[in-house]
Parts: C-alpha cells; sequence; structure tokens
C-alpha cells in the first residue's frame, strides 16, 4: 500500500489526507516521534489544568496518551472528516471529555484568548511542503489564527524538521509579534537521520518587534546544554541548518564502513577566525572488529599533508596500532590557538563522542576512547602569513634545514599544498671568481635559517614535487614531435604580454607566431613551480596562466622564485569563465582559419575548499561533462589535457574517471585516458587524457636477433606495453638533450613505468 503524495503540494489537499485516513484505517501514524518522546517536554511546558489546542490532530495517538497522563482539556481539530469521524468513535466512550472536531488551522473559529496551549506535530511541515508565495501566506494566516485564540502566557509548541524556509519563517514571524522563542531537539526511539525541533512560542504583552533573543538548549552537534544559551534571530537561523546537517551526518556515521568511509569533518568557532575550521578531523574505519570502538589521534602540527597522516594506508598503520574500529584524526587548524593537550581533549571529548560509531554509545564520558599523539612536530617554519581576496589567509613556509624549500598553503584549505619548491642562490653569487655573470637577477627573499640577512635566490629547476613532475611527463603523451619543437626553438623576444582577461580575448595571437612551437594553457598558478618548470622544459612554448586569486603572483614572485618569460602571460580570472569564453571566441570565427584559441596542452592545477565533498582537487564545477566537453574542443588533434587530482573518496574518482572516459574514450572520435601514480607517499595523481588513442608509435616486438656468426638467436618478445614504454623513454632523453640536459635532474624517467593507460 503505497500511500505517500507523488508531489509534496498533495501534503496541503484534504482529499490526499482524506484517502490517507481512509486507506490506513485505524492504524494510528505518528509524525516525528511517538508520545513517550515528546512526553517530558509536554510535561515541562503544559499543565494538566491548560485548554490544549491540537491542530492537524491526524489518528495520531498523541492527544490520547496526553489524556491518559492526565490532561483532559483538550481539542483536536483537522480539516479531513475521515479522520475526524474515525477518532471520535474511538475515543467518545474512553475519553469523554476530549472534543474532535473538523476545521481549517488557517481558519479558527474560537474566540480570542480560548486555550493555554496550541500543539502542532507536523502540521506547519505539511501546510509548507512546497516554498512558494502563496503557501507562506497561508502559514501567515495559520500564525495570525495561533496568537490570536492563545492568551498572554499561551504557549505554541511547534514540532518540525526546520527546513531552512519553514523555520525562518516561523521564528521571524513569531520575534517580530512579540513572542519569546525556545528550541529543543526531540530524541526520537528509532534510530534516523532526521531529528525534529520542539519550538516553543510563548505569548507576551508585547505585541511588537523588540530585541529578538532566542533560548536554545543544545550545542552544534546536537548535545544538551547544561545552561540553556541565549542567541539572536540570525544566529538560530545559521545555527539550525548546522545541526540538522551534523544530526544527518551522525546518523551515518552511526555504522562503521572499513574500507569506505575515509572523510572529512569540519568543526568551525564562531571567534578568532571563523572562515577557516578551528579543527579539520578525519574519520577513517580501520576494521569491522577490533578491541576499541574508536581512538583519537592528533595529528602533528605541520604534517597534515604527509602520507603518514593524510591517507587510508598511512592511517591504517596508526589505526592497528590504536586496535580501534574507527580512527579520529584530528588536524589543529592555524591560525587558531589551542590550550594544553589535556585542556584540549575536554574541548573535544563532545566531538569525539559524536563521531564515534553508534554501538559506542555506552562510554562512560570519553574516559574510554584513548587520545594518542606523537611528539614530532614539523621543520616547517612560517616566514609570511598574509590575506589574498577569495582565499584569505595564506602562509609561505620554509624548511628548516641546509637547503632552502618554501611551501604555500591557504588557511581554509590546509590539507592541500599549493606549491613546494627549493630555491638556490644564483650562479653570479656561487663562483664569483669567474668573473660577473649575464643570469638573471634573483628575487630579495629573507631566509628563515638567515634572519634578517637578505639573499638573492632564484628557481632551483632540478627540483620539482612528486604531482608536477607528473604532470610534465604527462607531454609525452602528445607525441614526440611537440616536445622536440617547443624544446630546441628558444625566443628571446615577444610582444608586452597582455593580464586582463578582455583584451586577452579580444586578442589572442599577440605573440609572434613565427617564433611559438605550441601552447599550453594551465589553470591555477599557485606559486608558480609548474610554469616555471614549463618555461625551462618548453622554452619555444606559448603559457597561457589563468589564476584566479588577485595578488597570488606576486606572492610567488616574492617567496618562490617565479618569472615570467617573453611567452608566458598571466591572467587574473576564473578559469570556468575563461576557458568558456575562448570556447565561445572560437565559435564565433567566421573565417576558414585555425581557431584562435588551440592548445596542445591544458593543465587544470586547481583546489576546492569543499573538504565534504572527498575530492580536494579539482573542483566539482571543472569536471562536469559539460566543461570537459569544452576543454577538449580546446584541445588540438593530438593535444592533451592533465588534471592533479587530491580525492580521498575512491568513489569520487572513479566518477571522475568515468566522466573524463565519456568525453575522451568514447565516441566518433575516441582518445586515451591515462593515470600516473607518482608515489606511494603522495595524495596526488594526475589524469591525462588525449585526444587520439595511441599518441606514440609502438615499434614491432622483435622476437629473434643474429650473433656474429649470423646465427638466430631467440629473445623474449617484447610486449606491447615496454614498447610504448620504451619508446617514451627515447622521446624524453630527446627532449632532454634539445634543452641542454646531459642528465636528467628531475628523474623523470622513473615515472614511465608509472604511465597506465585507464581507458577501458
Amino acid at each position: 500500500m503505497n500511500l505517500l503524495p507523488k508531489h509534496h503540494d498533495e501534503f496541503r489537499k484534504k482529499e490526499y489526507w482524506d484517502n490517507f485516513f481512509r486507506e490506513r484505517g485505524d492504524a494510528a501514524f505518528e509524525w516525528y516521534g511517538a508520545f513517550k518522546d515528546l512526553s517530558l517536554h509536554c510535561f515541562r511546558h503544559i499543565r494538566p489544568s491548560d485548554r490544549i489546542l491540537v491542530i492537524g490532530c491526524g489518528n495520531s495517538d498523541f492527544s490520547s496518551n496526553l489524556y491518559d497522563s492526565g490532561y483532559h482539556n483538550i481539542v483536536n481539530i483537522d480539516f479531513s472528516e475521515e479522520v475526524i469521524k474515525s477518532m471520535l468513535e474511538q475515543n467518545a466512550a474512553s475519553r469523554p471529555d476530549m472534543k474532535w472536531e473538523v476545521m481549517d488551522m488557517t481558519s479558527l473559529s474560537y474566540s480570542d484568548g480560548s486555550f493555554d496551549v496550541v500543539f502542532d506535530k507536523g502540521a506547519l511541515d505539511a501546510l509548507m511542503s512546497t516554498d512558494s508565495a502563496a503557501v507562506g501566506a497561508q502559514a501567515d494566516s495559520m500564525f495570525a489564527n495561533i496568537s490570536r485564540v492563545l492568551r498572554v502566557g499561551g504557549r505554541y509548541m511547534c514540532v518540525t524538521l526546520a527546513e531552512d524556509y519553514i523555520i525562518s519563517r516561523l521564528l521571524a514571524s513569531h520575534t517580530s509579534s512579540g513572542f519569546t522563542c525556545k528550541l529543543d531537539i526531540v530524541t526520537t526511539g528509532a534510530p534516523s537521520p532526521f531529528k525534529p525541533l520542539l519550538v516553543t512560542c510563548t505569548k507576551t504583552s508585547i505585541s511588537e518587534e523588540s530585541d529578538a533573543k532566542i533560548e536554545l538548549t543544545f550545542d552544534i552537534f546536537g548535545s544538551p546544554l547544561s545552561t540553556p544559551q541565549t542567541i539572536s534571530l540570525s544566529e538560530a537561523l545559521e545555527m539550525v541548518p548546522q545541526v540538522q546537517s551534523f544530526m544527518q551526518k551522525r546518523f551515518d556515521l552511526s555504522m562503521v564502513r572499513p574500507g569506505e568511509r575515509f572523510e572529512v569533518v569540519e568543526i568551525h568557532s564562531a571567534v578568532g577566525h571563523p572562515t577557516i575550521p578551528r579543527f579539520s578531523i578525519i574519520v577513517f574505519d580501520f576494521a569491522a572488529r577490533a578491541a576499541r570502538s574508536a581512538a583519537v589521534f592528533f595529528v602533528p602540527s605541520g604534517r597534515e599533508t604527509e602520507y603518514q597522516f593524510s591517507t587510508p594506508s598511512g592511517l591504517a598503520d596508526i589505526a592497528a596500532q590504536a586496535s580501534c574500529r574507527r580512527l579520529i584524526a584530528v588536524r589543529c587548524n592555524k591560525p587558531h590557538q589551542f590550550p594544553p593537550m589535556a585542556e584540549l581533549q575536554v574541548e573535544l571529548s563532545p566531538v569525539a563522542l559524536s563521531l564515534c560509531p553508534g554501538d559506542a554509545g555506552d562510554l562512560d564520558g570519553d574516559d574510554r576512547i584513548p587520545y594518542l599523539a606523537v611528539g614530532d612536530e614539523s621543520d616547517w617554519e612560517a616566514i609570511e602569513t598574509g590575506e589574498l581576496p577569495l582565499t584569505g589567509m595564506y602562509t609561505v613556509e620554509e624548511l628548516s634545514s641546509e637547503e632552502c624549500r618554501r611551501r604555500l598553503m591557504f588557511l581554509e584549505n590546509q590539507q592541500f599544498v599549493q606549491t613546494e619548491v627549493r630555491l638556490v642562490q644564483p650562479r653570479s653569487t656561487k663562483n664569483k671568481s669567474k668573473g660577473k655573470s649575464k643570469g638573471k637577477k634573483g628575487s630579495k627573499v629573507k631566509t628563515a635559517a638567515t634572519p634578517g640577512v637578505e639573499t638573492l635566490l632564484e628557481f632551483d629547476y632540478t627540483f620539482l614535487d612528486d604531482h608536477h613532475r607528473a604532470m610534465l611527463v604527462g607531454f609525452l603523451l602528445a607525441g614526440p614531435e611537440l616536445l622536440t619543437e617547443a624544446a630546441a626553438h628558444r625566443t628571446p623576444e615577444m610582444q608586452e604580454e597582455v593580464t586582463t582577461i578582455p583584451e586577452t580575448l579580444c586578442a589572442p595571437l599577440l605573440r609572434d607566431a613565427s617564433k611559438v612551437r605550441g601552447r599550453c594553457l594551465v589553470v591555477g598558478l599557485g606559486g608558480g613551480g609548474l610554469v616555471m618548470a614549463l618555461q625551462r622544459y618548453l622554452p619555444s612554448m606559448a603559457l597561457d596562466v589563468v589564476e584566479l586569486v588577485p595578488g597570488l603572483e606576486e606572492v610567488a614572485t616574492k617567496h618562490f622564485g617565479f618569472k615570467k618569460g617573453p611567452l608566458c602571460r598571466v591572467m587574473v580570472g576564473d578559469g570556468l569563465e575563461v576557458v568558456e569564453s575562448m570556447a565561445q571566441y572560437n565559435a564565433r570565427r567566421t573565417c576558414d582559419s585555425p581557431p584562435p584559441y588551440s592548445y596542445d596542452c591544458i593543465v587544470l592545477d586547481v583546489d576546492s575548499k569543499d573538504s565534504s565533498l572527498g575530492m580536494s582537487a579539482p573542483p566539482k564545477e571543472f569536471v562536469t561533462l559539460e566543461f570537459l566537453k569544452v576543454l577538449r574542443s580546446l584541445l588540438s588533434p593530438s593535444g592533451v589535457l592533465s588534471v592533479n587530482v587530491v580525492a580521498r573518496s575512491v568513489a569520487r574518482l572513479d566518477d571522475l574517471k568515468e566522466a573524463v572516459r565519456k568525453v575522451f574514450c568514447q565516441g566518433g572520435s575516441p582518445g586515451c585516458l591515462y593515470k600516473i601514480d607518482p608515489s606511494e607517499e603522495n595524495v596526488n595523481i594526475t589524469l591525462h587524457a588525449s585526444n587520439i588513442p595511441c599518441p606514440l608509435p609502438i615499434s614491432a616486438p622483435s622476437t629473434s636477433s643474429s650473433n656474429k656468426k649470423g646465427k638466430k638467436k631467440n629473445t623474449p618478445a617484447e610486449t606491447p606495453e615496454k614498447a610504448v614504454s620504451r619508446q617514451r623513454t627515447r622521446n624524453l632523453e630527446s627532449w632532454l638533450q634539445a634543452i641542454g640536459f646531459s642528465e636528467d635532474p628531475l628523474e623523470l624517467e622513473n615515472l614511465i613505468p608509472k604511465i597506465e593507460n585507464i581507458s577501458n
């Protein structure tokens, strides 16, 4: 028997409810909890002598149970004649003083001040099943009628799931008309991701809007407060959705799912730095059975992005040592200040308990949850902290060691290192005895190792972090011709680059085309490490770099040795909008010439602030089917799209791979999809989608060879995979020779065997 409506709007129709109660018969239907779930709240707010009006009563047993508890002055109304007739027949003999009447709650016929309590269990939610102006007007009429029939001091008690538009109208309407409001959470016996709220609105003698204050009896985790808290209307409307969201998360977290759950819960603080999470907590389910339900582990400060503390494999070792089914790994984020460990445990105890599995409810406080920590903190030291538009606060950190290593992090996304580089002294300062060098001027920076001393440092091309090395290797998938051309031709001059989007989009070919060998679009500058490497490894390739954050280029120049060569231009703007504009510009051209925006390589190196998605990079907007199609339209026939991916969720990673396959590997012109996992200790992987199925020629496998006497010697047949790998190695050698490298300083050759074809 299906009693659910086809559309939410049917909840508001009398015909639906008549049929609902007719089909259901005498069996009671309880919205938002049974009487036992609400009884304590009722006994606290309602006196036995109170005149009680229950609106939208339906066939719930609530009124009958309340009557049997000594509350006899009860009037029940509903606009369904079917249910009123049925309930009257059931209760007339055993509860003679209780009344049942057919009435619309938006048009009450009772006189002013007739009741001490108006009780509503789901009636408002049924009325406001859709968010529209007409429905809002009906709700306002209902509120006005309730206010009129309540005496001064009377209470409107509303049990609601508190959807945003419902709780907003409910609280705003009553606080603006002389009511005080109190919010309680209703704890129901049956497990559910939805926790109803009991909103108690008390009518005062003041009928005008005053300084609205709302009494709150629970914290952001839905746990009872020892002392109720008074907050403003705006604070309540901000907090209620957070609590509801956390309660849904808590319900989900009640189940242990080894091999599936590796997710981040962020806890914000209203003081200090509200936009930066105070705690970022990884909830990792390790085993179905273990000695402990859960353990809390404090991630060492400054080492949050290390493999051991940021990946399932790394945290599995810690969970095994703790003998727990669930590990709760806590990151204490900068720039928040934290108390000593004992006080920190007290602060975190309600959070830890709320994140434990459902069967851990028998824990006595949190003293049976072990708190673990290691003493080794990072040697990274902040040398500059600042603030940029859109991203907020950032920090530049330097590693305390003989070599100068720098990294850039945005504090609102601390699980993601934007850039890590190594800086060295220019050759002119290393060997002054050989005369003055004509090398480029380095950037003046102060190092942590020598405070107060200005040192000339420049970008070290022999160092690149693992995922940027993998992205550089991805250029091998574009074929050997592009690499040798872009590497061999050097051009020292070009016209002045354009750095604002409108001019760039109107004049895409400002560069001297005869001096350009290949074009690359990079979305996401960061600290400039990858772009610097591209300028060195592909000096004749034109680079268009799009960076969302104004001022980030200056940070990259000041602290990371970033410099723009003659074929590199940096545009400040939203990568999504810039790419869309380029595609539209191409579509509008009327001549038969090649599209002005055609790239041999497109690189996506952007992160997402939303840690709840299970993927820190790229943002979900960059990997929709529609946007991937736009990106492919900008690629040359042999072009390659390279994407930096940081995914904690296997499901999200699989979804991303499948989306790229649909765009590049299916249809009339199938391409090829590759994956490079550069290091077991690196959370990044890179995906490379080529416009052609096989960008490299595969040599025929050799099956025999001749010795000195001319006799044939049998040798093992070479597999196609090894042939492709061998050819890529040869292409890399030619590439390095073309740019003047006698060796492979970045050890790119080591990544060639890690190129995995995942097209199918």
